[in-house]
C-alpha cells in the first residue's frame, strides 16, 4: 500500500467507500511501527463500518444488491467496534496536528498568518501546542509534541485539508459527517485536492526551513479516474 510512500486510488475501479477509506488509513496509520497488516485491518473496520451505518440509515439501500466485498460484510459490530477505538483515537491527533499546521502553512504561503496576528501571537510549533492542552489525555505541549505533532509529520498535508474542511463546514454550523463520507466521492476527491496543494506548501516550508519535517517520509494520496 506504502510503494515508495504513493499511494494511489482510483474512482472508476474501486468502490467508493474504499477510496474514502485508502485516504482515512493514509491520514492514520502513517507511522513507522504501522504495517501493511495493520493498514488493510483499519481498511477493513472502516469499510464495514461505512457498510453497516448505511444500512441502519436506509432500508431501501440494505435490502437492495450492492457490489461489496466480503471482508466488509462478514465483520460483527463488536470486531468494528473495537477497530474503532484505535482509529478514533489517532483521528483525534490527526485534528489537532491539522489544526495546528495550517496556520504555519499559511505563513509559507503568504508570509503571515491573520489570525495569530489578532491575537498578537507568534505561530511557533510550541505556541500552537499550547492551544490545545489538556484536549485529551495530552496536559503538556512536550506531549502534544511527541504524541501528536511528530507523528504526524508524514501526513500533515493531509491533515490539514481535513482540519479545513472540518472548520468549514463549522463555519455553516454543519459537522463533518464520516457516515455521509463515505459515500461522497466528490468530498474525497476535493480533500485529495487540497492535500495535494498543501503537500507543495510542506515541500516549500521543508525548503526554508520552516517546517521540520524529512521529505522522504511524506505520504502521497494520488487520484485518477482512468
Amino acid at each position: 500500500m506504502l510503494a515508495n510512500n504513493i499511494i494511489t486510488v482510483n474512482f472508476r475501479t474501486q468502490p467508493s467507500i474504499e477510496v474514502a477509506g485508502t485516504l482515512l488509513v493514509s491520514l492514520l496509520y502513517s507511522e513507522p511501527r504501522d504495517t501493511d497488516d495493520v493498514r488493510s485491518h483499519a481498511l477493513t473496520v472502516l469499510g464495514a463500518r461505512a457498510l453497516h451505518a448505511r444500512a441502519a440509515k436506509d432500508a431501501e439501500w440494505a435490502n437492495s444488491i450492492a457490489p461489496n466485498r466480503p471482508c466488509y460484510t462478514v465483520q460483527s459490530v463488536d470486531a468494528i467496534n473495537r477497530g474503532l477505538v484505535d482509529i478514533n483515537r489517532r483521528l483525534r491527533r490527526r485534528w489537532i496536528a491539522g489544526e495546528m499546521a495550517l496556520p504555519l502553512l499559511e505563513i509559507v504561503d503568504t508570509g503571515r498568518c491573520r489570525a495569530m496576528e489578532h491575537f498578537r501571537e507568534k505561530p511557533t510549533i510550541n505556541k500552537l501546542a499550547g492551544r490545545f492542552l489538556n484536549r485529551g489525555s495530552q496536559n503538556s505541549i512536550e506531549d502534544i509534541k511527541k504524541r501528536i505533532w511528530s507523528p504526524s509529520k508524514p501526513v500533515l498535508h493531509l491533515a490539514a485539508a481535513f482540519s479545513l474542511e472540518k472548520y468549514t463546514l463549522f463555519k455553516n454550523g454543519e459537522d463533518f459527517d464520516f457516515d455521509a463520507f463515505f459515500w461522497d466521492p466528490v468530498l474525497v476527491a476535493r480533500l485529495i485536492s487540497i492535500a495535494e496543494l498543501y503537500e507543495r506548501l510542506v515541500e516549500k516550508g521543508i525548503s526554508s526551513k520552516m517546517l521540520n519535517v524529512d521529505p522522504t517520509t511524506l505520504i502521497r494520496v494520488r487520484a485518477t479516474a482512468a
